[in-house]
């Protein structure tokens, strides 16, 4: 029983009480109840005070079932017996109010007061109701931020429902309010982001700061983390909507605390990457908008932008490279140059100044270095740059087929002794933690020839990688996590990929069955999460295996695997759709249009499982339920795509659909017009949006973004007859223009800053003006 079936018991069975009807008592007991709470929420407190009006059959009723209690010996006051009969009922007084057809905003929270207990119900029920999946719940949201009467603080706690929520109805809601709003709503969300998505203090932080001292206070909101997977979501639709954000000396003030809050609690990871090319943006833009550039010196959201950089930069290290080889190739080295704060470019003499008082506090600190553990000793001959140029001692050091000159500190005999100890052990740790393997594997998998062409022991034998690869698999070095197990992924495809022919049959058959036994693995696991990466990694592999002739639905089988992943894992998998539509419409196509079919008809009854079911187990559990449908379908002769039924799926698993589309298949053309017809309505605008749901949030944009790709990859005649097609569908005036000047053509001549005028004899002007605009 999921927790939606739950309420509902526990409502009719124990609080209303269906079973005794006598006199109406279970209208009577819903009706004190529902006064009971809303009146504790409107005025903040936790008891009721009896009133002449109130029903005593219905409070007595409700006593003997133990749902309230009395407060006092008087009776006077009551209050519930537990927090969860409180919640089921403002759950049941949020949703009904909902349901009325007369209820407008306003009137949905009338006499729930302004308390932060009223408030903090209404955020759970919205939470709640947003994980239940419910498709009315968009448009109550978008007419309850078009109601300029209603407070502010309901539109700041649905906010912050919305952004704590990691539904796919979540997800989409706030993409298409973030989308259809002004540039106040995107603030208003930042601002919320980082003031009430953050967690608890690191406690070895707080140890940090309270220095061993006990008593000391200290304004621990300051040290919390960032928490909940908003911050990626909102980091990566800023980056994406750069251009499209209306900037203000506000929201880049409120963006850039935000910024700030994140780079300096994660260093790493694809969010780090769009808060430190945000940086860089904002940066730039504040440069060009600044009359006097000295007086950037004292704006304090610059120099946090500068911090912000530098904290991500180890994720935007080809920006950073591009930009100061820039500046050395234009020799904007002076403190007039726009990234001198970044250079940190100093004079001989302040670089000698600083580098005296760095020597003499190391001075001062080791003047009782005879009292420290060995290991503290050895840790400062190496950070003193100066024991390295007394009686300078070097050797040669063969890594990776090179010569390398390594300079050794001058130290005491016994130190000498544990540096060779040390030296020892680092070599058998990085051995046995196959850190040279998964440097390698990830090398070649990337296809960085610089890096990977180091490791001759892999390249010249790679069964020496297969080797050790079996040792992870296997637990022969006695490590655990996913760290190992991914580095197996990585090296199982670059060896099938790289160096299938000098694999034996053996290992080429166990490197193809672990590729299948991983996937599976991690489509049942419930930390799916943690290996996205290496999953993406060997999904061209177990692409290659997929065959007709293997037509079972069982997990063992890779066609099998593939439609799984296509259900509940394809927003994790950015490999997934170029894997089909590029390999397998090549490799088998009448295997794709099974694979595609089988898609479009699951996803929608797999939705509605996801949506009344818990977590646990919903993808198996579907799959094996639907095994004897899913072989009826890899049985079926598919020929033409356009067999394919797609009037049950819903947008947003229509859109990905596309995407698994094979650009050059010629039968996909009429699929993409026929099914089309029903999208472009919805996503150039014009529908009537009182009818429709307005689709421009990040699927649509993902969408646009896929048909400008294939448009322009047909010859001018296909060309012709889809914008001929798509022209009774859109509305001219307004998005599918932006669609041309602001989003296709930018990215297409890679310049934000492309003109009609500078666009003649183009795709606009040859195919767009001449055959759609007659």
């Amino acid at each position: 029983m999921n927790v939606t079936l739950f309420r509902d018991a526990i409502w009719n069975q124990v609080i209303r009480n269906d079973f005794q009807q006598y006199n109406n008592l279970p209208v009577k007991r819903e009706a004190f109840v529902q006064q009971m709470v809303s009146d504790m929420m409107a005025h903040e407190r936790y008891t009721y005070s009896l009133k002449a009006t109130d029903d005593f059959e219905a409070i007595s009723a409700l006593e003997s079932s133990g749902i309230i209690i009395p407060y006092q010996e008087n009776r006077k006051n009551w209050m519930m017996s537990h927090d969860v009969y409180e919640e089921i009922v403002t759950n049941h007084i949020f949703t009904e109010r909902l349901e009325q057809d007369t209820c407008s905003e306003k009137t949905f929270f009338a006499d729930l007061g302004n308390s932060l207990r009223s408030r903090k119900s209404y955020r759970i029920w919205l939470e709640s109701r947003l994980s239940d999946g419910e498709d009315w719940i968009l448009q109550f949201l978008l007419d309850l931020y078009d109601d300029e009467e209603l407070g502010q603080e309901w539109k700041d706690e649905t906010l912050i429902a919305l952004m704590n929520s990691e539904s796919e109805e979540g997800y989409f809601i706030r993409d298409t309010l973030l989308s259809k709003s002004g540039p106040e709503l995107f603030t208003r969300m930042m601002f919320l982001l980082n003031t009430a998505c953050r967690g608890s203090i690191d406690p070895e932080m707080l140890k940090l700061i309270n220095n061993g001292q006990k008593g000391i206070q200290i304004n621990q909101y300051r040290y919390t983390r960032p928490r909940g997977t908003v911050w990626e979501t909102l980091l990566k639709y800023t980056y994406e909507n750069l251009d499209r954000i209306d900037w203000s000396e506000k929201n880049q003030q409120i963006v850039t605390a935000a910024l700030y809050t994140w780079t300096q609690a994660v260093h790493e990871g694809e969010a780090t990457r769009a808060a430190g090319l945000i940086a860089l943006y904002l940066r730039k833009k504040i440069y060009v908008a600044s009359k006097y550039k000295y007086d950037l010196e004292n704006n304090d959201v610059y120099k946090k932008l500068d911090n912000i950089i530098l904290n991500a930069a180890k994720e935007i290290k080809e920006e950073l490279d591009e930009l100061f080889t820039e500046v050395i190739q234009t020799n904007a080295l002076d403190h007039r140059s726009e990234y001198y704060p970044l250079q940190g470019n100093l004079s001989a003499e302040e670089f000698n100044s600083r580098i005296s008082t760095l020597y003499n506090s190391i001075d001062q600190t080791t003047k009782a270095m005879e009292n420290w553990n060995p290991t503290d000793q050895y840790i400062y001959y190496h950070i003193d740059l100066r024991r390295y140029l007394e009686n300078q001692e070097t050797e040669i050091v063969e890594k990776n087929g090179r010569e390398y000159l390594r300079l050794k500190p001058q130290m005491p005999e016994e130190l000498t002794e544990l540096r060779k100890n040390t030296e020892k052990k680092r070599e058998e740790f990085y051995q046995d933690q196959h850190i040279e393997l998964d440097v390698w594997a990830h090398a070649r998998y990337q296809g960085k020839k610089e890096n990977y062409q180091n490791y001759t022991k892999y390249e010249e034998q790679p069964e020496t990688a297969y080797t050790e690869m079996m040792e992870i698999l296997e637990g022969k070095n006695n490590t655990e996590g996913i760290w190992d197990l991914s580095t197996a992924m990585y090296t199982c495809e670059v060896l099938l990929r790289d160096f299938r022919e000098k694999l034996s049959e053996e290992a080429i058959t166990c490197c193809a069955e672990i590729v299948r036994m991983t996937v599976k693995q991690w489509l049942l696991s419930k930390e799916n999460y943690l290996l996205s990466g290496a999953i993406d990694a060997v999904l061209p592999e177990l692409t290659r295996q997929v065959s007709c002739e293997n037509l079972s639905a069982d997990w063992d089988n890779p066609m099998f695997l593939l439609v799984g992943l296509l259900l509940d894992r394809r927003e994790k998998l950015k490999m997934l759709p170029p894997c089909i539509a590029d390999l397998l419409w090549k490799q088998d196509r009448h295997a794709a249009l099974k694979v595609l079919y089988a898609y479009a008809d699951l996803s929608p009854s797999y939705r509605r499982k996801k949506r009344r079911h818990g977590e646990n187990g919903k993808l198996k559990t579907f799959l094996d339920e639907n095994t004897a449908c899913i072989e009826q379908i890899f049985n079926r002769e598919i020929t033409d795509i356009n067999e394919i039924n797609t009037d049950s799926l819903e947008f947003r698993c229509l859109l990905p659909l596309y995407e698994l589309l094979n650009k050059e298949e010629e039968e996909n053309f009429s699929f993409i017009i026929n099914t089309g017809e029903n999208i472009w309505e919805k996503i150039f605008d014009k529908a009537d949006e009182k009818e429709s749901r307005p689709y421009t949030g990040e699927r649509g944009h993902s969408y646009v973004k896929w048909l400008a790709d294939y448009t322009l990859a047909l010859t001018p005649d296909r060309q012709k007859k889809l914008l001929q097609s798509m022209r009774p569908h859109i509305s001219m005036e307004d998005t599918f223009a932006t669609w041309i000047w602001e989003k296709w053509l930018p990215v297409k001549w890679k310049s934000p800053d492309i003109k009609r005028s500078g666009i003649s004899g183009t795709f606009f002007s040859r195919i767009f003006s001449e055959n759609v605009m007659r």
